[in-house]
């Protein structure tokens, strides 16, 4: 008889506990110096690593402060043109998608 299937079946058996050992592990509270160091990153990075969800106003703010106010507008129309364009496109294919598909 060969010593591998033992030996899988016993790992089989350990690695779950093993598992479920570390993931009930308290976690280490942030020392002084990591909360300081979190304390001193800017807020969209801080934003980020608790994977908060940026809201549209935060985005057009951030969005006017690095291009200025005009330019940014200028940004969201064209960007705005350019989505209604791609979306009468779909629309437009998917009607003759719709109409070659029921003549058969």
């Amino acid at each position: 008889m060969s010593w591998r299937p033992s030996l899988v079946a016993l790992l089989m058996m350990a690695l779950p506990a093993a598992a479920e050992a570390q993931s009930t592990a308290p976690a280490r509270p942030p020392a002084a110096d990591d909360r300081q160091e979190l304390q001193s990153l800017p807020p969209q990075e801080l934003r980020a690593m608790r994977h908060e969800q940026t809201r549209e106003d935060d985005v057009r703010r951030l969005e006017d402060e690095r291009f200025g106010e005009e330019q940014a507008k200028r940004l969201r129309s064209q960007q705005k043109d350019e989505v209604d364009q791609l979306y009468d496109q779909v629309l437009k294919q998917s009607e003759g998608l719709r109409g070659s598909g029921s003549s058969h």
